[in-house]
């Protein structure tokens, strides 16, 4: 007779291969939990919840960040975000990341149009943020403002951390899931940057639920134009009507910019 495995069983396997280990253990129990609905037992289970943390993360950031490499790799860098040594160095970091070294090429353009018009941005709230904060160079927010990013891995989060001291910009970078991170301020701007797909995949409404529990401010959501392995597949069509069926009775105000790889919407939520 083969032994009954507990959730607890599963998820201990689940996260014993280092790829999975320094995600955040919340994610890992939701999701475990999600595929355990499913019908999953055992060895199944255990490859379904691997596939889905895959899925959601792994496959935009393929290796874990060394937070005293990384530290050690800052020293002797300038300090000042408007440096171009250190913004080299942020844009070869960024490379690191899948969802990061897309924007790359247009990274300036991207920022000012997005941002373009906003009263000055004090505070910034960056779900699911990835290597985003990197790009602080580039988004010309105030100079005492406030950003708060928050990650599924923690190895990543601890990196951006090290680089927000390192700058002296006032940031807090924290692990979590973002479905349940509580979310008890307000803030200028919230970053939703090729998020609510991942999001989706995950359980259906999970992007609804995450919008409806943000506070009434400026949302700066995207979707990618392509997938991974660079193919349209006529993602900007699905995902411009995923975001009209959102956007339903839920913004009083909505802006629409198109990049290479990105499709962005600036909303206001009253």
């Amino acid at each position: 007779m083969k032994a009954i495995l507990s959730l607890e069983d599963v998820i201990r396997q689940a996260v014993s291969g280092d790829a999975y280990r320094d995600i955040h253990p919340d994610v890992i129990r939701r999701v475990c939990e999600t595929e355990n609905r499913k019908g999953f037992k055992g060895r199944e289970l255990v490859k379904a919840i691997r596939g889905r943390l895959h899925q959601i993360g792994g496959a935009y950031l393929p290796s874990s960040l060394d937070p005293e490499l990384f530290r050690d790799s800052l020293s002797g860098l300038p300090r000042d975000l408007s440096d171009p040594i250190l913004q080299a160095y942020c844009r070869k970091k960024m490379e690191i990341h899948a969802s990061t070294r897309e924007r790359l090429p247009h990274i300036e353009r991207f920022f000012h149009e997005v941002l373009e018009g906003l009263p000055p941005v004090r505070s910034v709230l960056d779900l699911a943020c990835g290597l985003t904060p990197l790009s602080l160079p580039w988004m010309s927010l105030h100079p005492k403002a406030v950003y708060t990013a928050v990650d599924m891995y923690r190895q990543m989060t601890e990196c951006l951390q090290v680089f927000f001291e390192h700058t002296g910009f006032y940031g807090q970078a924290l692990a979590a899931d973002i479905l349940t991170f509580p979310i008890n301020r307000q803030y200028d701007v919230i970053f939703l940057l090729k998020t609510l797909p991942c999001l989706e995949q995950q359980g259906k409404g999970c992007a609804s639920t995450l919008v409806d529990r943000l506070p009434s401010t400026t949302i700066i959501l995207s979707y990618p134009l392509r997938t991974l392995g660079g193919s349209r597949k006529g993602l900007g069509a699905t995902y411009e009507a995923d975001f009209i069926r959102l956007a339903h009775d839920r913004f009083t105000e909505i802006k629409r910019y198109e990049f290479p790889n990105e499709l962005v919407f600036r909303v206001k939520k009253p």
